[in-house]
């Protein structure tokens, strides 16, 4: 799910660069494999709050089963 969502986030960026970077104030300095990487970090630090919520849902929805 990082990977997919990383690689989109990038092709985004830099489609859209041009129009985004007024109200967004993104600064297109590095590469797009610089871009990637850190897409891709920003994505782990975003997912790892889902896992642990669907686990808390999975184990209330098995208890009361």
């Amino acid at each position: 799910m990082c990977l997919v969502a990383a690689i989109y986030g990038t092709v985004w960026l830099e489609v859209n660069i041009t129009s985004t970077e007024r109200y967004l104030e993104i600064k297109s300095d590095g590469s797009w494999a610089v871009q990637g990487i850190a897409q891709f970090g920003t994505w782990i630090l975003i997912f790892t709050n889902i896992v642990p919520i669907s686990l808390m849902v999975t184990l209330e929805v098995v208890k009361f089963m």
